[in-house]
């Protein structure tokens, strides 16, 4: 019976087998059509990312500070080249190493307070022989190892591969990148920053200027579309862009090469003829509010920031707190004025001697006391015991809000990344002490740009705005300005001429005149502050400074010097303002 309907029962076997066959086609290329599209497009397509150089920074007289340098990243697989691996590995350990040759120059120099901020432990190891003779024993075990199948060498550039002869050129893999570099390596990094890596193994823009722009300055990678057969061989003619690339915006600057470099020297010798432990000059048109150098030693190399310790890249001059001491006077002065606590006829009625009040007794630098002294007298003298008696006339509240309205509590609006808020505790917290103590510049803090705001704020008739270093950004085709935040009236131009002529009869007749120049009218103020340490103030330390514009009437050039802890002299009248000058007359010399 069976034999009988076999040919049957087979017809079906096969019709139900051809049915089967067709749903499982009909389910694959109807249900499935876009899973197994991707499936293709994933397998047979790559999308390769294409580097762009990213922008330029550039100086007011068109230095280069930064650019992108053209490089590869290079590897090779063994078994390919089993005779040259081992010259290739060699040489690029070499390179490495020679690479590194003014870093270790640098650090060495024990007398140099920039190797302070070493990673001296990093330093140590990378500079011994054995270092690098290990590394080149592990990458050739690596390539001896038969089921290594590529080493990644690293990123050179052009000049390396002129060590190579032709068969050993013909081994390596190299994929194009570009690389940052900065072409003066004397050039203080901290306002320029640098560029790292970040989470994900990309080029980004820490601190400074690197960090603040780095978006306009990365510009977008080019996307290109490749088919490949099932081997992974490319197909030709099967490459289209994706996205074309965009190369980063160039950055102009405001800053002025010949002067910050001169700048530079001036505080480092500064730094260490007066036997400081850091030293800070920044220079600003205050018409313009255009940062025209900025500066401080020691600083790092943005080349060699891998080298360097994490403190090591925070800028001083924009994110380093400090007490200002007597050139906060003028500002508090100004102040007074501005909210009519004082009239240019008030006079001090306690400037007889010390203050002594319930946080303590306040008396003046030198221990010599003036009565009856004016408004005048008290800047030229630097009194304490009269700021505190106009810090007294402003009040806790009214001294609380004008603050408020000169920044404190935000930041500066310069940019650079590291801009620091400008703390401001809660009026509630502040004790009568407190607003005495504001009035010559202690027991409140701020950094050397809010202060270089302040009284640029008196040398441009009382209108404050934020400094900033970038003129402009460009891709070649369209500037784009870097805009100032609008003018905020701080102070009326009769209060900021009133408290200009103070600060001009300060340098003529404080403690400061002895290093003036005869015929030079500088507008200006020395500061010593003491150092809180540990909730009181330590003896032997002091933060010595300058801050003073010119010409008087309608100023040109601003200059802020700040000097911590110098040993040679604790004044400000003996260490700032001979920077101060000396610097100011090279740039009569030198600047247009």
């Amino acid at each position: 019976m069976f034999y009988r309907h076999r040919p049957k029962i087979i017809f079906v076997l096969l019709v139900l087998l051809l049915l089967i066959f067709w749903l499982r086609l009909a389910y694959w290329q109807i249900l499935q059509q876009s899973f197994l599209t991707d499936l293709f497009n994933r397998q047979s397509q790559k999308v390769n990312l294409l580097p762009v150089p990213r922008g330029q920074i550039i100086t007011q007289d068109s230095y280069v500070l930064a650019q992108s340098q053209p490089t590869w990243l290079i590897g090779l697989n063994p078994k390919n080249c089993p005779q040259q691996t081992g010259a290739i590995i060699k040489t690029f350990v070499d390179y490495s190493q020679n690479s590194l040759t003014p870093l270790f120059r640098l650090a060495s120099q024990s007398a140099s307070l920039s190797s302070q901020l070493f990673n001296q432990k990093l330093i140590k190891q990378a500079s011994q022989s054995a270092s690098w003779q290990n590394k080149v024993a592990k990458l050739t075990s690596k390539a001896l190892n038969p089921k290594t199948k590529w080493i990644q060498l690293g990123q050179v550039a052009s000049d390396f591969f002129q060590q190579l002869d032709p068969s050993q050129k013909k081994c390596l893999a190299k994929i194009p990148s570009f690389s940052r570099i900065y072409p003066d390596p004397s050039m203080d990094s901290y306002f320029i920053g640098f560029v790292g890596k970040d989470s994900q193994g990309k080029d980004i823009g820490y601190f400074g200027l690197e960090g603040f722009y780095n978006q306009e300055l990365t510009g977008t990678a080019g996307k290109l579309k490749g088919i490949y057969d099932a081997l992974g061989n490319p197909l030709p003619q099967e490459f289209s862009f994706i996205k074309p690339p965009l190369p980063g915006r160039d950055l102009h600057l405001n800053i002025k090469y010949n002067l910050q470099h001169i700048a530079h020297q001036l505080i480092k010798q500064g730094v260490k003829k007066y036997q400081a432990q850091q030293g800070t000059i920044i220079v600003i048109n205050p018409q313009t509010m255009q940062v025209l150098a900025i500066t401080s030693y020691p600083t790092y190399q943005s080349s060699y920031y891998r080298w360097y310790k994490p403190t090591a890249f925070l800028n001083p001059a924009v994110g380093r707190l400090y007490e200002p001491g007597s050139t906060f006077k003028v500002f508090i002065m100004a102040a007074a004025l501005q909210l009519k606590a004082v009239s240019p006829s008030t006079i001090c009625t306690i400037c007889s001697g010390p203050l002594v009040t319930a946080g303590g007794t306040i008396r003046t630098w030198n221990n010599k006391y003036h009565p009856n002294s004016s408004l005048d007298d008290i800047i030229i003298n630097s009194d304490n015991v009269g700021m505190a008696f106009i810090a007294s006339q402003i009040g806790k509240n009214n001294l609380y809000q004008f603050l408020v309205k000169a920044g404190f509590g935000k930041r500066t609006g310069i940019d650079l990344q590291e801009d620091q808020v400008i703390p401001l505790k809660p009026v509630s917290q502040w004790y009568p002490i407190d607003v005495l103590t504001a009035g010559f510049g202690q027991g409140i803090s701020l950094t050397p740009i809010k202060l270089t705001q302040l009284v640029a704020a008196i040398a441009r008739g009382g209108q404050m705005t934020n400094p900033l270093i970038a003129q402009y950004l460009t891709d070649g085709n369209q500037n784009f300005p870097v805009k100032h935040q609008p003018d905020m009236k701080l102070f009326s131009a009769k209060t900021a001429k009133l408290v200009t002529q103070m600060m001009v009869r300060a340098v003529n007749e404080g403690s400061a005149k002895w290093v003036k120049p005869t015929d030079f009218e500088v507008a200006g103020k020395t500061g010593t502050a003491q150092v809180a340490v540990e909730g009181k103030y330590d003896p032997h330390k002091t933060i010595a400074s300058f801050v003073g514009f010119w010409p008087p009437e309608k100023p040109q050039y601003l200059i802020m010097v700040k000097l911590d802890f110098p040993k040679t002299s604790p004044w400000g009248s003996e260490t700032a303002a001979p920077l101060f000058f000396q610097l100011a007359k090279k740039i009569q010399l030198t600047q247009p």
